[in-house]
């Protein structure tokens, strides 16, 4: 297609020359007149617009066979086509943007400069468009952004921090960063990287490690600690990739993970993990130990009776005495600890072992620390050892007179609560979910000091002078809770007090009590026992012994087994001449359970006394529903054997309620 020559000349140019320059130009190039045909266009202008030169001719700028739309398909306004404009204007039009559809369909996306041509008399007289085919550059673009939104719906959808900085300083965080931290991006970018660290040495450290690591291995992962803009300190993995190995200065990439409350449960289970293998060794322990006490406790309740009539030597045995059962008392709190202390399986009214800690508490403290009880739970019944309760619920109390030496207030709260997930992160040790008595003992005490918080459970750890503790209450609380299927958690700032709070299964008033292993001491004389025979059952040769003379001296009979097979042996041998069996439970070789049911397949009818220990170890409430006749706790007095023979001795008697 050629260009009319008044056109060319007034171009200043000759006729092969335009047409020269027009074949050789890389951009597409054509001419309208004064209507807007097009009067001549270059091959470049064929390949964009998708038409030989023979049909462009036919067309006008405007045409609507050539289906012009903005680039996301909507209609493009008529006035604002470059011709319309240059027309209208007789002034260039630049970077005008539309799509066309060419005759196969296939849309291209263009970017038009365009400039008026005009007569010698000044009126219009048509264009020159330069037409720029954008389609792959729109493309890419369009891909780009694509992909940068994705890229920002993943980030924004990451459960770890990401962000990027430059010579350590925030240039771009997505917003896990800002829940992390509690700082806004705005806030955040262009910030130095030390704003979110507790000190320069975390924030040195970091710096040093991390570019350490990615000058050896391409990354850098390191543990640290972030301070929030609440000032809370957060535990933080920090994994970093520079954008360009080759130059650090284009910056690093880094991701961020809160693992605070990872630390916080693998710190409870090392906790409990150590408190377990305590526990094991002190109920190990206190079982030896009880064992001694018990030939200790036995031979001087012998002596004591047999130097009656030496006031001094009388003396000397009580003192043993006394400091036996100071010794037991010890024992059971380290049993209570181990989990093996458990005694009654009985409906507890909670508010009523409240109430007598505080009236027991009220004649203990001076007038300096008031009490003040808020018994809001209803029921307030849980199911287990009224006197370990007390004993718990005290500890807790005498540990809240203590923390306050310049007086201040005690109040004990209940409520019954629901315990789900939500909880999971205040109990020492997870519990089941469900409905429990939770009472709280609150003190306005100095509070404990976080660095020895977590040792405030164990065994012999304690803060007061020797004198006034033995590092075994809390120790017994936990285990109490613990055996009896409850929970514990504890809440204390410096200066501002302390909350324990227990929680205890919810138990209908309803639910009645299961069988006992002890009752109250009985006073009564045993029966005339001259003729009675005891097989006493125990793998501790000098607790036997003591047994042998403890029942010699109110004229019983006994035989001394030190090993379960034994015993069972001559209880066969001698069932008719045996009328009653003392039963160790913790034995080697046989235990106590598979004793008892041994000597219960020899005769249904055999009379077992049990006693350990261990309250509640080889399953003595289990026994004691199998028909054992009651249960001795380790050690024992003259007359607390004599009160339990009295109902074994005589077969006419049933088992203790």
């Amino acid at each position: 297609m050629g260009v009319r020559g008044e056109t060319a000349t007034m171009m200043g140019l000759q006729p092969e020359l335009l047409r020269y320059i027009l074949e050789m130009s890389p951009v597409a190039i054509a001419v309208t007149d004064r209507d807007g045909r097009i009067i001549a266009a270059n091959l470049q202008a064929e390949n964009t617009l998708g038409l030989t030169r023979e049909r462009l001719a036919e067309r006008v700028y405007d045409d609507l066979a050539w289906v012009i739309s903005d680039f996301d398909g909507n209609d493009f306004p008529v006035e604002d086509l470059p011709f319309q404009q240059v027309r209208r204007t007789l002034a260039p039009v630049t970077d005008v943007r539309h799509a066309i559809e060419r005759k196969d369909g296939s849309r291209v996306f263009l970017k038009i400069n365009a400039a008026p041509l005009t007569a010698p008399d000044g009126s219009f007289d048509g264009m020159v468009a330069v037409i720029e085919d954008v389609t792959r550059a729109v493309t890419i673009d369009r891909a780009l952004a694509e992909s940068e939104a994705m890229l920002r719906s993943v980030f924004r959808a990451a459960p770890v921090g990401i962000g990027v900085v430059r010579q350590r300083t925030l240039v771009w965080t997505n917003q896990r960063i800002h829940e992390m931290t509690g700082y806004s991006e705005s806030f955040l970018r262009g910030k130095s990287a030390r704003i979110l660290y507790p000190s320069d040495e975390d924030f040195e450290y970091v710096g040093r490690e991390k570019y350490h690591q990615i000058s050896q291995h391409g990354t850098g992962t390191v543990e640290t600690k972030w301070r929030r803009s609440d000032g809370r300190v957060i535990d933080v993995i920090l994994s970093s990739t520079p954008i360009d190995l080759a130059d650090l200065d284009k910056g690093v990439t880094f991701s961020a993970l809160d693992i605070t409350e990872r630390n916080l449960l693998e710190e409870r289970l090392r906790h409990s993990q150590k408190m377990e293998a305590v526990g094991l060794l002190a109920g190990g322990i206190a079982h030896d130990f009880n064992n001694q006490l018990s030939g200790i406790m036995g031979f001087a309740d012998l002596l004591r009776a047999s130097v009656g009539h030496d006031p001094k030597l009388a003396r000397y045995a009580e003192s043993i005495l006394v400091g036996v059962q100071r010794a037991a008392d010890l024992t059971a709190q380290l049993l209570a600890f181990a989990r093996k202390g458990r005694v009654l399986a009985v409906t507890v009214d909670l508010h009523k072992v409240i109430l007598e800690v505080l009236s027991l508490l009220r004649h203990s403290i001076g007038k300096s620390i008031r009490l003040r009880h808020d018994l809001r739970a209803v029921p307030s019944t849980t199911r287990g050892d009224p006197s370990q309760l007390q004993s718990a619920i005290l500890n807790l109390a005498i540990n809240a007179r203590d923390a306050m030496p310049d007086g201040g207030e005690i109040v004990v709260a209940t409520e019954v609560v629901t315990v789900d997930q939500a909880w999971s992160g205040r109990l020492l040790f997870d519990i089941p979910p469900g409905a429990y008595v939770k009472v709280d003992v609150r003190d306005s005490g100095v509070g404990i000091d976080p660095e020895i918080m977590n040792r405030i459970f164990e065994p012999f750890f304690t803060t007061k002078d020797e004198t006034k503790g033995t590092g075994l209450g809390l120790a017994a609380v936990y285990g109490t809770l613990k055996s009896h299927g409850g929970g514990i958690a504890v809440e204390s700032s410096a200066g501002s007090g302390t909350t324990f709070t227990i929680l205890a299964p919810l138990h209908s008033p309803n639910d009645g009590l299961s069988v006992p292993l002890e009752g109250h001491e009985s006073h009564e004389p045993a029966p005339d026992a001259r003729a009675r025979h005891v097989l006493v059952v125990d793998d501790d040769e000098s607790v036997g012994q003591m047994l042998a003379e403890m029942l010699a001296s109110v004229g019983i009979r006994t035989t001394v087994c030190l090993d379960g097979r034994e015993a069972v042996d001559a209880y066969r041998r001698s069932a008719g001449d045996i009328d009653a069996v003392l039963l160790d439970l913790i034995m080697p070789n046989m235990d106590g359970r598979a004793v008892f049911h041994a000597l219960k397949d020899v005769d249904p009818g055999v009379r077992v006394l049990l006693s350990s220990g261990y309250s509640t170890d080889g399953g003595a409430q289990d026994l004691l529903a199998d028909g054992a006749i009651g249960f001795l706790q380790k050690p024992y007095r003259i007359a607390e054997l004599r009160a339990r023979l009295a109902s074994a001795l005589d077969p006419a008697r049933t088992a203790e309620p």
